[in-house]
């Protein structure tokens, strides 16, 4: 149910109704689902298992680290059918960002682009 992405509740509440007996608490739950994440992962950072999913799905992935310090620059990646809708409607192009950056005070996402007038349009979206 985790993949799913099923609340703790929901799951401990669909556990109850189908064996009324089962004595399971939500932090049990929690904890097996800690547990399970951490199998998982099998000792790999978050931006590793990120890059090993994205691989593992068949996802077009460009990525950039600054070779000094290891850490990742940025990341872009998408899916083959959006490339394919990009191919075929090269005027039209959404992107969609719903990460969370405040936590580092990091911008979200930086577009820079340059106009049919020759002007460069930049974008900064926090």
């Amino acid at each position: 149910m985790s993949h799913t992405f099923v609340r703790p509740r929901d799951t401990l509440n669909t556990l109850k109704q189908r064996n009324s007996l089962n004595a399971s608490t939500l932090r049990r739950i929690y904890n097996a689902r800690k547990k399970f994440k951490v199998m998982e992962y099998a000792g790999r950072s978050q931006m590793q298992q990120l890059l090993k999913n994205l691989s593992e799905y068949s996802y077009i992935k460009v990525h950039r680290h600054c070779p000094y310090t290891d850490t990742v620059k940025d990341i872009l990646w998408a899916h083959p059918a959006s490339i394919n809708l990009l191919h075929v409607f090269s005027h039209v192009l959404i992107t969609d960002c719903a990460y969370k950056t405040n936590r580092y005070r990091l911008p979200l996402m930086e577009i820079v682009g340059v106009t049919s007038t020759e002007m460069t349009l930049f974008r900064l979206y926090t």
